[in-house]
Parts: structure tokens; C-alpha cells; sequence
């Protein structure tokens, strides 16, 4: 059995939910994870081994889901509190066993998915999402929120200006939206970031976060920030244009670094993702061979 426990945003559920599913899938176990809100298909039935009832009543969070039985005699009770722990091809020779993902780790390393990238798309298919745009119209997703508000606000995990306009400089568009949070409409740094973007005379769109997700997924050409939130919404869309940005650091804050060892999220085999890459006060558009690899 497969136990899936969420922590963190919308993009780090996805994450450990795809990552119990693809456990499950390969293992033959019973996945016993909590529906996502907003993704039909995480309500799905991933049937398979299961531990002996009474072992499933202390355990799942839906234990009328589990069918196949297996016995309670030696099995183990194994917990992946963090990304360090996890090796995915050890985990899959498991056997006879209640595997609990997280709460910790988020597992973000594109390597993980890359194999079952259609499958995903399929398990978390969601509704395209109008907001008047066209194909030739761009989306930046600006992530604020948590970032000057909440826990991250003493880190830079906020993208600077320069690092969008390099972006939208590497291509042609019509229209420019923006995505941000509706709670930081007021502070001084979403009317700093709203005042560099003057001359393309953005549209703004924000609702809830599955909306948000859905409306960024359904451009044609996204700039995300560093964030799994629009790293996954970019991933599971058809945009033809993708831009990721790859700064400097290392440090606690700068995760999407090369210095960064625990995350790898660069798309290696899609040709439609573009990485600006930042050097001192520089960004500039690289190719990913030439990013260094980890």
C-alpha cells in the first residue's frame, strides 16, 4: 500500500500525488491518497496490494477503497519524509509493505516524471480555462504571495524585474496577462512589478488557485516563476513557449540554482522550454546543455 500525505502548496501536492501514483503503478500496490480539489482524476481507484484490513483502519484515509488484501504477517511500515530519503528504483522492490510519502519531501526532480509525463497529463487532466486570450497572447505568472507575506518573506524567491522583461524580449506576443495573488494588490512590490510592465500595457487576471492554475495552463506562451505551482501548470499545458528561470545562488531561497542539489526541474526533452539564466545582474537566454548539470 501506498500512502500519500500532502504538505506544501498546490504545486508540491501534484508532485507527491504523482509520485504515489507512479509507486503504486509500477509496485502493484493500493493507493491511498485524499482527491485533489480540482483534478478529477486523482479521485481514480489505483487498486492493488493491500495490507490486512485491521492494518488498513489505522492507516488509510479511505479504507473501504482497499480490495486486495495481503497479509499482515512481516510487512513493513515505511515512511519517505524527504527527498534525501528516496531512491525511486530501491522503493520499487519493495514488497509486502504500507509506503508513506511526506509529509516532507516534495520530490523535485523532473527524472521522477519523465517517463510517465502522458500518463500524468492524463491522471491531471483540468478544464481549459478563458480569459480572453489568443495564441499569440503571453502569461507570466507572478508569485508574490507567500513570498513578502508569509514564510518565504525573508527569502528571494521572487524572480526580479529583469528577469521577465528577458522573456518577453526572446519573443513575439500580442496581448501580456499577468497571474498573481489577489492578496498582494496592495503592497508596494506587486505596484513596483505592475509599474515595470507599464509598456505592455498588461491585463490582469487572478482568482482562486485552481483557477489560476487552469488560466495559466491554457496560454500558448507562459513565463513562469520559481514556483511548482506554474512549473506544473506550464508542464501539463500545449503552450508552445515555456520560459524557466535558472538564478544564481544556492542558498536557502534560490532552489531552482545548479548549485541547488535536491531540485532538477529542467525539461530536457521538450524543445518548446526556454531557460534564462541569471549571471551577477545579468539574465540571459541559454540552451540547456549549457546549463551546468547537477
Amino acid at each position: 500500500m501506498i500512502s500519500v500525505n500532502y504538505s506544501g502548496g498546490l504545486g508540491n501536492t501534484l508532485l507527491q500525488y504523482c509520485i504515489g501514483r507512479i509507486l503504486a503503478s509500477r509496485m502493484g500496490f493500493y493507493l491511498d491518497n485524499k482527491p485533489i480539489n480540482g483534478f478529477a482524476g486523482t479521485k481514480d481507484l489505483v487498486d492493488g496490494q493491500c495490507m490486512s484490513l485491521d492494518k488498513v483502519k489505522q492507516f488509510s484515509s479511505q479504507p473501504d477503497r482497499c480490495l486486495n488484501e495481503a497479509p499482515a504477517k512481516g510487512y513493513k511500515n515505511i515512511e519517505i519524509r524527504s527527498d534525501s530519503d528516496f531512491n525511486i528504483d530501491e522503493v520499487i522492490q519493495i514488497k509486502d509493505a504500507r509506503i508513506a510519502i511526506g509529509p516532507m519531501g516534495f520530490f523535485q526532480r523532473y527524472e521522477y516524471y519523465k517517463p510517465y509525463k502522458n500518463q500524468i497529463r492524463q491522471w491531471l487532466k483540468t478544464e481549459y480555462k478563458d480569459v480572453g486570450q489568443t495564441k499569440h497572447d503571453a502569461i507570466i505568472h507572478l508569485r508574490l504571495g507567500d513570498c513578502i507575506l508569509g514564510d518565504l518573506a525573508e527569502h528571494p524567491y521572487v524572480m526580479p524585474p529583469e528577469y521577465f522583461h528577458k522573456a518577453l524580449k526572446s519573443m513575439s506576443f500580442d496581448r501580456l496577462y499577468i497571474c498573481s495573488d489577489p492578496e498582494t494588490m496592495d503592497h508596494p512590490i506587486f505596484h513596483k512589478y505592475m509599474k515595470s510592465f507599464d509598456i505592455y500595457n498588461p491585463k490582469l487576471v487572478s482568482g482562486n488557485a485552481i483557477e489560476d492554475f487552469n488560466t495559466i495552463k491554457s496560454f500558448n506562451k507562459i513565463i513562469i516563476s520559481q514556483s511548482t505551482f506554474s512549473w506544473f501548470a506550464a508542464f501539463l499545458s500545449n503552450a508552445t513557449k515555456i520560459f524557466v528561470p535558472v538564478p544564481e545562488g544556492g542558498h536557502h531561497g534560490y532552489e531552482w540554482s545548479i548549485e541547488s542539489p535536491g531540485v532538477s526541474l529542467f525539461v530536457d526533452d521538450e524543445q518548446r522550454y526556454k531557460y534564462i539564466k541569471q549571471y551577477k545582474d545579468e539574465w540571459r537566454l541559454v540552451n540547456l546543455q549549457d546549463i551546468e548539470e547537477r
